[in-house]
Parts: structure tokens; C-alpha cells; sequence
């Protein structure tokens, strides 16, 4: 059966056709632990997903392994740690502070609408 499904699914397709919880699961907590080891999950980084449902997804478990890091170690959790910014929803509220300097913790997940012209220089992560 995975034989047949590789026939007509490939990596990039999984995300946008097939949505496997497990496989975000596992993408965001690679991600996060790699925040981890490179300056603190208090990075801005932008994660471009393959669609809304996506998006959601990914801004979900990313919101749950850092209330969990902040959990495990004493910290206080600082709102809104991830948002999503697609068309469907906006999340422009969030844009000034995702490119001004005052606030270090954004994530955001987005489909098409930052790749638009918003310039985000300061952002440590771009996830494709």
C-alpha cells in the first residue's frame, strides 16, 4: 500500500494533499528543537506551509511544544508566540511587531500572503 501511495504522492504533496498529523508533529518539533540550539525559541521565524488548514496545524504544535519547553523550564510563556497570517484570517495586527525590533518571539505561518511584499529583515528562520 505505500508502495501505491509513493506511485502518487511525493514529499511535496503530503502537505498540501495528504495532511499527516504525525509528520507535523514531527517537522515542528525538529524545528523547535533546532530554535533550541540555535539562540532560544525566542527567534523570529516565518514558516511558509502549504495551505490555511496547514498553517493552523503547524501554528498549533508550535504553540504547544513552547508552552511545554516554558513549563519544563520556569519560564513565563509570552503571548502570542506563534500566529498565523494568511488572507483567509489576516494576522496583519501582528506584522509591525513581526518587523520592528521591540518583540524578539514571534512565529508566524503563512500560505502565500507575506511572500506578497512584506519585508521581514530581521527574521532568524525562513521554513519552506
Amino acid at each position: 500500500m505505500v508502495a501505491e501511495a509513493r506511485e502518487h504522492y511525493g514529499a511535496p504533496s503530503f502537505e498540501d494533499i495528504i495532511q499527516l498529523p504525525d509528520r507535523v508533529k514531527a517537522m515542528c518539533k525538529d524545528l523547535f528543537e533546532m530554535l533550541l540550539q540555535t539562540g532560544g525559541p525566542h527567534q523570529k521565524t516565518v514558516i511558509f506551509c502549504t495551505r490555511d488548514t496547514h498553517a493552523d496545524k503547524v501554528a498549533a504544535e508550535m504553540d504547544n511544544l513552547y508552552a511545554d519547553w516554558c513549563t519544563k523550564n520556569g519560564q513565563k510563556r509570552l503571548e502570542p508566540y506563534t500566529f498565523k497570517c494568511t488572507a483567509l484570517v489576516g494576522g496583519s495586527q501582528y506584522i509591525a511587531d513581526l518587523r520592528g525590533s521591540v518583540r524578539s518571539h514571534l512565529i508566524a505561518t503563512t500560505v502565500d500572503l507575506i511572500t506578497t511584499g512584506v519585508d521581514v529583515p530581521i527574521a532568524k528562520c525562513r521554513i519552506l
